[in-house]
C-alpha cells in the first residue's frame, strides 16, 4: 500500500526524493509548478493552485493531469466560468457555505465543485439542500464532490471512506509541507509533529517513529465514543466524523441521504433487469 501512497506537496524540492511517485503539488506561483511538471510530469498525477484564478491559464499541465483552483464563492465562479470549465478541473470551496448558491450556481455552469474542506465547517442543513440538487437535478452533468464520489463508490461497491476523501489517511495519502515535514493531517488548523521529514541533502524520507492523528484517535473510540462502532455508518465514516470534533450529525445526514439513494438506484436496476432489452 505505500507504494500507493499520494503525497500532496508544498514545496517541489521534495521531488528530489524517488520515493514520492505519485505527487499532487500544490502551489501560488505558475512558474514554480510548470518547472516541477518539467522536471517530473509522469509523477505529478495533479495540481492544487492556491492562487488567483486569473492566472490558471498559465499553468502548463500535462494530460490526464488534475487541477483544483479554490474559488470563494459564486461570483468569482460565474466571473471564471469558461476557464472552470475545463476538463479534469474543479472549483474548491474552502469557506463555509453561506447559502446553497455557494454549490449550485457552479454545478449548473457545467463547474465541478469540490466542497470536501467545507463540510466540518458549514450548517448541515444547507449541505442536504446541495445533495438534494445534487442527487434529484436530471439536468445537472457535471459531479459535486464528495457526493458524487460517495455515491458511486457505495453503488459500485468500491472501498472509501471519509478519512481518504479528507486527505487525511497515513496509509495512503501524507503531506509534505514547505520544510519538508511530513504530516499526515493536511496544512492549517492546529500545529502537529510530523510523522517523518526529507532529507533535502540525500533526498531519503526519514520515520520519525510518531503514531498517526488517526491511530490515536482510533484506538481510543471504544473508550470517548462508545457508540461510534455500532453506528449504521461506520464502514464509511471509520470515525471520521468524531475526529477533533463535538458532533457527527453533518456527515451522519449526508450520509444517509447518499445511502437512501444508492439503494433507490440499486432497487431501479434491479427492477429493470426483469425487462428484455429493447432492440436497437
Amino acid at each position: 500500500m505505500k507504494g500507493d501512497r499520494v503525497y500532496f506537496v508544498g514545496n517541489p524540492d521534495a521531488l528530489r526524493c524517488e520515493q514520492l511517485r505519485k505527487v499532487i503539488l500544490e502551489s501560488r506561483d505558475p512558474s514554480v509548478i510548470n518547472q516541477a511538471i518539467h522536471s517530473a510530469p509522469d509523477r505529478i498525477l495533479g495540481v492544487r493552485f492556491l492562487g488567483d484564478p486569473d492566472q490558471t491559464g498559465a499553468i502548463r499541465r500535462r494530460p490526464g493531469q488534475t487541477l483544483s483552483i479554490r474559488i470563494q464563492g459564486p461570483d468569482q465562479a460565474m466571473h471564471h466560468a469558461r476557464l472552470l470549465r475545463a476538463p479534469d478541473l474543479a472549483a474548491r470551496l474552502e469557506q463555509p457555505v453561506r447559502q446553497p448558491e455557494d454549490a449550485i450556481l457552479p454545478a449548473s455552469m457545467g463547474i465541478t465543485v469540490d466542497l470536501v474542506e467545507t463540510i466540518d465547517r458549514s450548517e448541515g442543513s444547507l449541505l442536504r439542500e446541495i445533495l438534494d440538487y445534487y442527487l434529484h437535478n436530471e439536468s445537472l452533468r457535471v459531479p459535486i464532490e464528495p457526493f458524487h464520489t460517495l455515491l458511486t463508490s457505495l453503488f459500485h461497491r468500491r472501498e472509501t471512506d471519509l478519512w481518504v476523501l479528507n486527505r487525511c489517511s497515513s496509509d495512503r495519502i501524507l503531506h509534505v509541507d514547505p520544510e519538508l515535514l511530513v504530516h499526515e493531517i493536511p496544512p492549517g488548523g492546529k500545529p502537529r509533529e510530523p510523522l517523518q521529514r526529507i532529507d533535502p541533502g540525500t533526498g531519503k524520507i526519514q520515520d520519525l517513529g510518531r503514531e498517526p492523528p488517526s491511530v490515536t484517535h482510533w484506538k481510543a473510540l471504544p473508550d470517548r465514543h462508545p457508540g461510534c462502532l455500532a453506528c449504521r455508518q461506520f464502514s464509511i465514516c471509520r470515525g471520521w466524523a468524531l475526529f477533533e470534533k463535538d458532533s457527527c450529525a453533518t456527515w451522519l445526514g449526508l450520509l444517509d441521504g447518499i445511502q437512501e439513494a444508492v439503494r433507490a438506484l440499486r432497487d431501479l436496476k434491479t427492477r429493470a433487469g426483469r425487462f428484455p432489452t429493447p432492440a436497437p
